[in-house]
């Protein structure tokens, strides 16, 4: 019997452990690097999902993206990854991917939230880079890297070891969320309120009253009303709220309140120089003569009855605009000149440029002001320059097709083979054409094979901006009978002057927008 007992005790005792252990466990840690940097360790960066490992598209930033080569371009639920002349395009919740030439590659990436990620194995298989994942210890590292990397996937966790130690130590001492403490002002607050509205306040024998009106109390200097007997005591409200009861001397006035003698008293103890007689209806009407009145308290209501005074003719509210011819009226209540200029009306530019070899600078200077603009490109553009056209088509940019002048017989064939360079680059098209020169003729037909034409309502015309007075006149060139207006910008443009333009026109509270199909409406 004692044997079996034991035997049940120990059983207890694993099942107990065993559940221990299992509630101390946790999912294994991925530990990320490229190349030869660890990258700290965060619970958003990877997770594997039906046997394929998700990296973050945000993993190819910085200085992985330096190393790596492969950068990473966001719009909207859309991932471009691109190096050279190869590009991957994530669209959403595809299935798949698609590189330059519309071939696709699964699996796709998968969105959370705001975070998207992409197949880890299937990137570095398309950039040609080496992916693996190695046992360490707390989880696994997955390490992308170059072939030409002069280390094996052993040798390098077994060299990184004190670096992925390092990293989980900062992951377990990574402060957790700490709830907000309680502010230990509100009970401070509660006893406060309660102070100011205590229940005998209302149940003092002036019930009319509300438990505010301590304030006029204090500044009652003086109760004699001998003192106030050279200043009209006018104040209706306070007079009117107190109870008939009270006092005949109104004791919250204050000797600083001359106010208009309009407003009747109904005592009979105050001074005769303070007393406002009701009879003279006519003291009620020349209120505009009020600022002279107080100067002679010794008249009390004969003065505001004389409303032919000279000293006071200027002021007078009927007469004067009736009978002077010659008087100073006019220049008080005239207009502003006509030769102030009105305020500009805000306007949108719509900024074109045309894509050359300084490129780049103006996207520059564009993207410093947060601002996009349309960016034209003929055949030699289109087939150089790459990795400029997907920075353009990743950040906002739109892109159109230049014909340069002359190109009228081939114009519809020129277009055909732009759009072809366009989509083996960004995998996209254009419908944007500027045709420099072109007939009317040649527009019609580029209009009738589905494009639209760019017809600019201010040019540079080859001309030069590259300082802050060129700027200016070009902003005077715009057109102000419209509240939209396209600007089109071919010749020697710097990113200075077009930095100069740009602020200019923002200083006017003008929009600076993109050319769209939208816009050519």
């Amino acid at each position: 019997m004692t044997k079996r007992r034991r035997i049940a005790a120990f059983l207890c005792a694993l099942f107990l452990f065993a559940l221990s252990a299992g509630a101390v466990s946790h999912e294994e840690l991925l530990f990320i690097a490229a190349e030869d940097m660890v990258l700290p360790l965060a619970d958003d960066m990877a997770f594997f999902n039906q046997g394929y490992l998700y990296i973050s598209s945000d993993f190819f930033t910085g200085a992985v993206r330096d190393a790596l080569g492969v950068a990473v371009a966001r719009i909207g639920d859309s991932v471009l990854l691109y190096r050279g002349e190869q590009s991957l395009l994530f669209r959403g919740h595809y299935a798949y991917a698609q590189d330059s030439e519309q071939n696709n590659y699964a699996p796709g990436m998968i969105l959370r939230g705001e975070n998207a990620y992409v197949p880890a194995a299937m990137v570095a298989r398309y950039f040609e880079l080496l992916y693996s994942t190695t046992d360490v210890e707390h989880g696994k590292l997955v390490w992308l890297r170059k072939p030409s990397f002069p280390m094996k996937e052993k040798a390098f966790a077994r060299a990184a070891a004190a670096q992925l130690n390092m990293v989980y130590q900062e992951y377990l001492r990574a402060p957790e969320p700490e709830p907000e403490p309680a502010p230990p002002e509100e009970p401070e607050a509660q006893e406060n309120f309660s102070d100011f509205s205590p229940p005998e306040a209302l149940t003092g024998p002036e019930t009319d009253f509300t438990p505010v009106p301590p304030e006029p109390v204090r500044e009652t200097p003086t109760p004699s009303i001998s003192a106030e007997t050279s200043v009209t005591p006018a104040a209706p409200d306070s007079d009117s709220a107190k109870p008939p009861s009270a006092a005949p001397s109104p004791k919250p006035l204050t000797p600083s309140a001359p106010k208009s003698p309009a407003a009747p008293d109904s005592n009979s103890t105050t001074s005769p120089s303070a007393t406002q007689t009701p009879k003279p209806s006519a003291a009620q009407t020349p209120k505009p003569l009020a600022p002279s009145a107080p100067k002679s308290p010794s008249a009390p209501a004969e003065t505001p009855v004389t409303p032919a005074a000279p000293d006071s003719q200027p002021v007078a509210p009927v007469e004067t605009p009736v009978t002077s011819d010659h008087s100073s009226a006019p220049d008080n209540s005239a207009p502003p000149p006509d030769s102030e200029p009105a305020p500009r009306r805000e306007q949108t530019l719509y900024l074109c440029l045309r894509a050359g070899d300084n490129a780049s600078a103006l996207l520059d200077a564009l993207d410093r002001h947060h601002l996009r603009a349309t960016l034209f490109c003929d055949e030699t553009f289109l087939a150089e320059q790459g990795d400029l056209l997907r920075r353009v088509t990743a950040t906002g940019y739109r892109v159109g097709l230049y014909l340069p002048s002359g190109a009228d017989a081939s114009a519809l064939a020129r277009l055909e083979t732009c759009n072809l360079l366009l989509q083996r680059t960004t995998m996209e098209k254009t419908r944007l054409v500027f045709a420099d020169g072109a007939g009317e003729t040649t527009l019609q037909a580029i209009r009738n094979a589905g494009f639209v034409c760019l017809l600019p309502d201010t040019k540079l015309d080859g001309g030069s901006l590259q300082t802050s007075r060129q700027a200016s006149d070009l902003l005077k060139r715009l057109p102000r009978d419209s509240n939209a207006v396209s600007v089109w910008l071919d010749g020697t443009v710097s990113a200075s002057g077009l930095n100069a333009f740009v602020n200019d026109a923002l200083e006017l509270d003008d929009a600076i927008l993109p050319w769209t199909e939208a816009a050519s409406a």
